[in-house]
């Protein structure tokens, strides 16, 4: 063997021994943790529906299945009166913490649910301890007959109170009613004739009477809801449709509030810009209406073309501020309110592309002074004197 391949031979083996001594400890490096790279599901545990704390899962044993089986042995618990809410203890052991009935386990808390919540193990489990207990005890103090007495009473209030609401709002509408036909029949007929007649008074008081009666069904409505919700709540084994009834409405609610309240900034800032156009186009008029009166000099505006102007001022204006507001516009970023301005304004520009071509011609006509009111001109055979003269007619 030559010298040359002796020393391409000993490069090669000195080369191979550093990847294979490099290699894994670079892959051990650059490997993520197993468990902080995977999402850690995690499940309410719930007694009448009332939610206890949560708990973590595997792929082995799901959070929702070990939430439930959780729950199903506090249920069975609570359920026998025979077991002392005392006799809840915690008994730890090297890899857990065992929350026991007397004997019988309930559930384990393990080093995995301590480092989910940031506290130690028999911290956990003490504090998981003390809710299952107070649970216990409320479960069984909602199922007494003394509370349950009580509650079947305060429903029977509630539902007489509900029949005197909807009795007294069937009054209180026939009142209005009869009172708005006495004392508003001769001010609706001076609403329509002050609306030219658009409207009549028979029209007027059938929006009138739709109002009111829009209004009693609306009270009525609430009422029954509130009232449903306030019955339902009261036993243990219809609360969660009570619940579910609240969510149902204030859910929404909430949403719409949350929402109302992250774009408060934003309506500020639309408000702003509102003013501060408004204020410029009062200004622009105050300019145009000095150079009309002569108390502004400007070269190369003269009478015929200072409104004009005027409008295509105001209206670059009006289109900078709408640019400069539209970023603030709530929802402006969703896809949905790109994609119906897109749409608006293609219809708009489909629709209108001879009235703007008309517009620029009617603007071209004025700064051209081809003529002026007054003027006597023959278009084709027709012969008269111009009277008017705008953008889309001249008369």
């Amino acid at each position: 063997m030559s010298a040359s391949c002796k020393i391409v031979l000993f490069w090669g083996l000195m080369l191979a021994c550093m990847v294979v001594a490099a290699g894994p400890s670079e892959v051990h490096a650059e490997a993520p943790p197993a468990e902080a790279s995977a999402t850690v599901e995690r499940a309410e545990v719930r007694l009448d529906a009332v939610p206890l704390f949560e708990v973590r899962g595997t792929r082995a044993y799901p959070a929702t299945q070990r939430a439930e089986d959780i729950a199903d042995r506090i249920r069975a618990i609570a359920d026998d009166r025979g077991v002392s809410v005392s006799t809840l203890r915690v008994a730890e052991a090297e890899e857990k913490s065992t929350i026991l009935v007397g004997e019988r386990p309930l559930m384990s808390v393990l080093d995995a649910d301590a480092r989910m919540e940031d506290v130690r193990r028999h911290i956990l489990a003490e504090l998981y301890r003390k809710r299952i207990a107070e649970a216990i005890a409320t479960y069984r103090a909602d199922r007494s007959p003394d509370v349950l007495l009580t509650h079947t009473l305060f429903a029977l209030g509630a539902t007489l109170a509900l029949a005197g609401l909807i009795f007294a709002l069937r009054r209180g509408y026939r009142w209005l009613e009869a009172t708005a036909t006495r004392r508003m029949a001769a001010h609706l007929e001076g609403v329509a004739r002050g609306t030219l007649h658009l409207f009549d008074a028979s029209q007027l008081w059938r929006a009138l009477h739709g109002i009111l009666k829009g209004l009693q069904r609306l009270i009525t409505a609430l009422a029954i809801y509130f009232y449903l919700n306030f019955v339902l709540e009261l036993y243990p084994w219809t609360r969660p449709a009570a619940r579910a009834m609240f969510d149902l409405i204030m859910d929404p609610l909430r949403a719409m509030g949350t929402a109302l309240v992250r774009e408060i900034p934003s309506l500020i800032t639309l408000l702003i810009v509102f003013l501060v156009t408004r204020y410029v186009l009062r200004l622009t008029v105050l300019f145009f209406s000095g150079v009309e009166r002569g108390s502004i000099k400007m070269a190369g505006l003269d009478a015929e073309v200072i409104w004009p102007t005027y409008r295509i001022v105001r209206l670059l204006v009006i289109v900078f501020a709408l640019v400069v507001a539209y970023p603030y516009i709530p929802g402006s970023e969703t896809d949905a309110f790109k994609g119906i301005s897109l749409f608006m304004g293609l219809v708009f520009s489909l629709g209108s592309t001879t009235v703007i071509g008309n517009i620029i011609a009617g603007y071209t006509m004025i700064y051209r002074r081809a003529f002026k009111i007054g003027d006597r001109i023959k278009v084709g055979d027709v012969a008269g004197e111009v009277l008017e003269r705008h953008l889309l007619v001249t008369r």
